[in-house]
């Protein structure tokens, strides 16, 4: 599955919790600081997997709800204490809607339950 390369940070989890990576918006620069200059890869097929990656957010806000999603478009939950509703409409449409979410919660129920 395409989720399966969020693995590492998404099963760090004990008995009590799993953690879930919710998506973010991307930008090309985004990926060129992360990789410290220009990777040595097509750099056309990182801006088609970047643009893909913040296709798959925009669609899973507009199904949640299209109305909201006109009015406050992809508004990310902030590092901070104060979740705003707009933020907090973000998460759940990432929760509800987008299917890497949905791979990663998948997993997680299969993890949890397994108990071999």
């Amino acid at each position: 599955k395409a989720s399966k390369h969020w693995e590492a940070e998404a099963y760090q989890y004990d008995s009590n919790r799993v953690i879930i990576v919710l998506p973010r918006i991307l930008t090309y620069q985004n990926v060129l600081d992360h990789f410290g200059g220009i990777p040595d890869t097509n750099q056309e097929s990182i801006l088609a997997m970047v643009n893909e990656s913040n296709r798959l957010i925009y669609d899973a806000l507009e199904a949640e709800n299209p109305k909201k999603f006109e009015q406050w478009g992809a508004v990310e939950t902030p590092l901070a204490r104060l979740l705003s509703e707009p933020a907090m409409f973000y998460e759940q449409a990432m929760i509800n809607q987008h299917v890497y979410v949905q791979d990663q919660i998948q997993d997680a129920v299969q993890l949890c339950t397994n108990t071999d």
